[in-house]
């Protein structure tokens, strides 16, 4: 059987890409628990029932690991 393992120390710095899409106007974070009803919503919208409810389980992980993208607070 082959190693599975991931070496997560060895992953790529994403600090960059946050900085450069910030520069643009777009603010990526980690979504917060009053937002819930309204990412779920729109994601339901936009895709479908079956991602709907995989964004919703996303909100119950601490810390919450949905993370939105919004440019001029949509």
């Amino acid at each position: 059987m082959p190693d599975m393992l991931v070496r997560l120390y060895d992953l790529p710095d994403k600090t960059g890409i946050i900085k450069e899409l910030e520069e643009k106007g777009i603010q990526v974070r980690r979504a917060i628990g009053p937002e819930k009803h309204i990412v779920v919503e729109w994601v339901r919208k936009e895709f479908n029932n079956h991602w709907a409810s995989e964004c919703d389980i996303a909100f119950s992980r601490q810390p919450v690991s949905c993370f939105i993208a919004t440019k001029d607070q949509e």
